[in-house]
């Protein structure tokens, strides 16, 4: 995981792209495609992605246009998913391995987050996912005799 953040009740998912996006790329150097829900759809947040060298992959909402409104991005985004849908829809599926994440998050550990003070809160919430991560490491450690760096010598 390169970027998290936690949205306590909002209504708004669409702000939290660009500072995530700001913190991924402190982790990664080049970005291919970048796809997200519905929640996530603005011209903005299109050039965003665009600007770091990213494909936007954002589904489209109904009442969606062409009309690029000076995002070029958003313009490519839409065109593409027009000319070759099939080929678009591969490509934003892949936001559900994140969204497996959040599933298996949710399911393993459904009580609400505890702790109420801020800076607390994240730590509890970035706690759950380290323990998600190593449960992964320890799967593909065991089950595909993956090599772990720390473990070998």
């Amino acid at each position: 995981m390169a970027a998290c953040e936690i949205a306590d009740g909002v209504d708004n998912e669409a702000p939290y792209l660009i500072p995530l996006l700001n913190q991924a790329s402190q982790v990664y150097t080049e970005f291919g495609i970048i796809s997200a829900d519905a929640a996530y759809l603005s011209r903005e947040n299109c050039n965003a992605i665009a600007e770091l060298g990213g494909t936007p992959r954002i589904y489209p909402k109904k009442n969606s246009t062409l009309k690029a409104r000076g995002s070029r991005a958003w313009a490519e985004m839409m065109m593409a998913f027009i000319k070759d849908a099939q080929t678009w829809l591969e490509e934003f599926h892949q936001r559900s391995i994140s969204e497996s994440t959040n599933s298996v998050l949710k399911r393993r550990l459904p009580r609400p987050l505890l702790k109420v003070v801020d800076v607390r809160r994240k730590a509890e919430a970035f706690s759950r996912v380290l323990v998600y991560n190593i449960r992964q490491l320890n799967y593909a450690y065991y089950r595909w005799n993956i090599a772990v760096k720390w473990l070998t010598n």
